[in-house]
């Protein structure tokens, strides 16, 4: 951090990408403010800017700030001071005193519907605020300066909704109306309108409720919640959906485009040379730099506003976890992008090739053998591993035109699948081979999310169903439809007669669910227990395992281990209240694995900054004194783990044991963790790292 006291008339001078802005401290002592641009290399500037000291901070759009100045309230509490600040000319316009009173003032919304201009010429630009079933505007003038307020009691459908998330488009403000009981929400428009002779103005609201919110565009089991974000960028208006798994890090980014003329949501696969930068109060869009990633979207890791910003690529549906910038303190407020306004002007091109296909009919057959060679090695590179085998064999040109399929140094490890898009097309990573990943043809025409994996089976929902699949043996089955859950696992193989499949859901968090299928039945069996009655327990959302003839899973706040087992055909569940002695602090992501006859589990803390490794002592099974034993040497075995699936596998490989194998990338590589050196490993280089940043992390993936 660079210790700067404002020597340059501008708080981010020179700058020309967007700026995430913090305010330090509550009330009087909000003296000083951490700026860092979207370059994301870990600098940030501490200022104290005098016209934002002792104000709360909020993004109004266009390239300005909207200011709140707590200190004038506490004077005059029935009258709200506002100034916008421009934080890369620190020009600053103070609006007239706000007559209001409401308790949820702390959450405003505010839009400009364009960037006040210094022309005496140009027409004036329009501020709105919105309130609980209340919209301000108030008109900004160069020649004459901010005229007077003008208010609109909100009343759509017999309610006062709240007003989330407005943007600007044409100069007039869309914002999402949010209806609490009815959980209802669509879009209103809001404009001002004056009366002929000029001298008065008004707010005209336009509901629009044939375009409702695409609030269950996220197909994923286990989401513990999913922030929704509205971005205006090059003339169209695009909503963002970004999905969590609890203290789990990023699941799931839909983004979708508003359609007008139809009142649609269209889903959009590409954003071109475009980056979306969210935030809860005011989200902005910036051209591709050498820094800023096109086709990405940044936002926040959920509940660690501080600590991390996510860069979601769109491209091949992974997650990169970059740093925030070091704070004064934590005691901060919500973080605003304000971005120049010369940013939103620039209309990217799509970094895509568009090919025009036309049918073309031909006398004569068309042979295999007559197609250019670069066109055969296209089909190969997006084939079924087996129908590549079959492919090789049909001619002697496809065979030469085509790479000899590598047999696996060691088939006992356990291969990593990396699903990069909707449709199911999969790269499957070797964690024996240093070259690059072969590639499988999709399995699934539809959307569909990976639950759980075991014994070459995947467990993965689709729009209609919940289905094992086995990808190698292309064998297919369906479950019952089944209830909600956040985590699912099965006892063996899906078509074994012994199999029982379990679910976990704790939607109520004071009710932990658990549904039980065993092979053959037609409907689920549920049964319910109080997780604050007598053995308060959370369950995670990572796969629960098989262990000892039960089903055993980690509490996701105490670490605690319950177990659920079938007891001469009956349920039975029980809490051991055995917390590791993990450190202290927050944990990022935990596992069970079972390693030979024995039941281990892994915690990761906080961006990644520790591991630790634990064996549970069984010997005292029935009198609940089983214990958790730390483990700092694996042997000769190699763990491999993520939310859906976890393996043991032992090798005889020195150089091989003693690893955590994780589901996150760097540089199209499969990263790992020594328990030896205590630092995580890049696969085939001598790169390694101290947490997770600046790794992938693919949202759809698991071992197989």
């Amino acid at each position: 951090m660079d210790d700067d006291k404002l020597s340059p008339p501008s708080a981010v001078a020179g700058q020309s990408l967007p700026c995430l802005i913090y305010t330090h401290g509550y009330g009087k002592s909000k003296k000083v403010q951490t700026f860092s641009t979207a370059a994301f290399n870990n600098r940030s500037y501490l200022k104290s800017i005098p016209e934002m000291r002792g104000k709360v901070v909020r993004a109004a759009g266009q390239g300005w700030l909207l200011l709140r100045d707590e200190r004038s309230e506490v004077e005059d509490p029935d009258n709200y001071s506002f100034t916008l600040l421009n934080p890369y000319t620190l020009k600053s316009i103070h609006l007239p005193a706000l007559n209001f009173h409401d308790e949820g003032l702390s959450a405003v919304q505010c839009a400009l519907t364009s960037p006040p201009s210094d022309e005496v010429d140009s027409n004036c630009c329009f501020l709105f605020l919105f309130f609980k079933g209340w919209a301000f505007s108030c008109p900004i003038r160069a020649d004459s300066g901010c005229g007077c307020w003008v208010s609109r009691r909100i009343e759509l459908d017999g309610k006062a909704p709240r007003i989330y998330h407005p943007v600007t488009l044409n100069g007039v403000v869309y914002g999402t109306a949010s209806f609490t009981q009815s959980r209802r929400e669509y879009l209103v428009c809001f404009q001002v309108v004056s009366d002929n002779d000029g001298s008065s103005s008004s707010i005209a609201i336009r509901p629009l409720p044939h375009i409702e919110m695409p609030r269950q565009s996220i197909l994923q089991i286990g989401l513990y919640k999913t922030g929704f974000y509205t971005v205006e960028s090059c003339g169209s208006i695009y909503e963002v959906h970004v999905g969590t798994r609890h203290y789990n890090g990023v699941h799931a980014v839909r983004v979708l485009e508003l359609d007008l003329d139809r009142g649609q949501w269209v889903k959009v696969k590409c954003l071109g040379d475009r980056a979306f930068l969210l935030a809860d109060y005011g989200s902005t869009w910036c051209p591709a730099t050498g820094t800023v990633k096109g086709n990405c979207v940044y936002f926040f890791e959920p509940d660690c506003l501080h600590e991390a910003v996510v860069c979601h690529s769109l491209s091949d549906c992974s997650s990169t976890f970059l740093p925030c910038p070091k704070l004064l303190n934590p005691r901060t407020y919500w973080p605003v992008w304000v971005a120049p306004p010369q940013l939103n002007k620039f209309v990217p091109p799509l970094s895509l090739m568009f090919l025009d296909l036309k049918l073309i009919n031909y006398n004569t057959r068309l042979r295999l053998n007559k197609l250019p060679l670069h066109i055969i090695e296209l089909i190969s590179e997006h084939m079924h591993l087996f129908d590549y085998w079959n492919f090789r064999r049909t001619c002697k040109l496809i065979q030469s035109a085509t790479v000899i399929p590598q047999w696996r140094m060691n088939n006992s490890l356990p291969l990593l699948m990396v699903f990069e898009d909707d449709g199911g097309l999969c790269r499957v990573m070797d964690p024996c081979r240093d070259d690059s990943p072969s590639f499988v043809l999709q399995f699934s025409q539809h959307l569909f999310d990976i639950n759980f994996s075991k014994n070459g089976w995947l467990l993965i929902t689709d729009e209609s169903s919940l289905q094992y699949y086995n990808p190698f043996t292309r064998e297919r089955g369906y479950l019952p439809d089944a209830p909600s859950f956040m985590s699912i696992g099965f006892s063996s193989y899906p078509t074994c007669p012994s199999c029982l499949t379990v679910s976990i859901d704790n939607f109520y968090s004071d009710e932990v669910t658990i549904n039980f299928l065993q092979f053959g039945d037609k409907e689920w069996n549920s049964w319910c227990f109080d997780s604050n009655d007598g053995g308060e327990f959370n369950p995670g959302v990572c796969s629960p395992v098989y262990y000892a003839g039960g089903f055993y899973i980690l509490d996701e706040d105490t670490a605690n281990l319950g177990v659920f087992e079938l007891v001469d055909g009956d349920p039975d569940w029980t809490v051991y209240h055995n917390r590791p002695p993990i450190r202290a602090g927050r944990i990022h992501s935990s596992y069970l694995v079972v390693c030979g006859e024995e039941l281990i589990s892994v915690f990761i803390g906080k961006n990644g900054s520790w591991v630790q490794v634990f064996k549970l002592n069984n010997t005292n099974k029935k009198k609940k004194k089983m214990k958790w034993v730390r483990v700092k040497d694996l042997g000769n075995h190699i763990l491999f783990i993520s939310h859906v699936s976890c393996y043991s596998v032992v090798t005889r490989e020195s150089n091989m044991r003693n690893r955590i194998y994780l589901p996150w990338l760097k540089d199209n590589h499969i990263v790992f963790y020594s328990l030896k050196t205590e630092k995580y490993h890049v696969d085939g280089s001598d790169d390694y790292c101290n947490d997770f940043f600046f790794t992938k992390q693919p949202f759809r993936c698991c071992w197989m």
